[in-house]
């Protein structure tokens, strides 16, 4: 599928993503992925192409008997090299919740997609940022 990079856009590829997630996904599982989708595809567009526009994204999902696949690849600005790497449930998610002036603003967005997946690998050659999530039937 190819995703023009605008967030009009990115929601009509979450909404169609969403309805193609296999029925051996738990409807929770289906939640959590579609929300980390419309994470991953709406921060390429605001931070990889800082909303100017582009080449398309480029998706493609497979799913076995075991799990599902997306692989996201893009044109824009890569991913720092420790930011994939710092996200995660602990430091992403280390805030007080009963402390309203003190939740975060932003800067979740990584760390809600490595909750959402099993799996992330994410490599950028040539100005070519390819995303691969995982996510393993349970």
């Amino acid at each position: 599928m190819s995703v023009p990079p605008t967030l009009a856009d990115v929601a009509r590829a979450v909404e169609t993503l969403q309805a193609e997630l296999p029925p051996q996904m738990h409807e929770h599982e289906q939640f959590s992925v579609a929300i980390a989708l419309a994470e991953v595809l709406t921060n390429i567009v605001e931070h990889g192409y800082a909303n100017n526009g582009g080449p398309p994204i480029e998706l493609a999902w497979s799913a076995s008997r075991s799990g599902f696949v997306v692989e996201v690849r893009d044109a824009g600005e890569p991913i720092p090299a420790d930011r994939l790497a710092q996200a995660g449930p602990e430091t992403t998610f280390g805030f007080d919740p009963t402390d309203v002036g003190g939740l975060p603003e932003g800067g979740m967005g990584l760390g809600i997609i490595k909750t959402a997946f099993d799996h992330v690998a994410y490599r950028s050659k040539d100005g070519v940022n390819r995303l691969r999530l995982g996510k393993r039937f349970r």
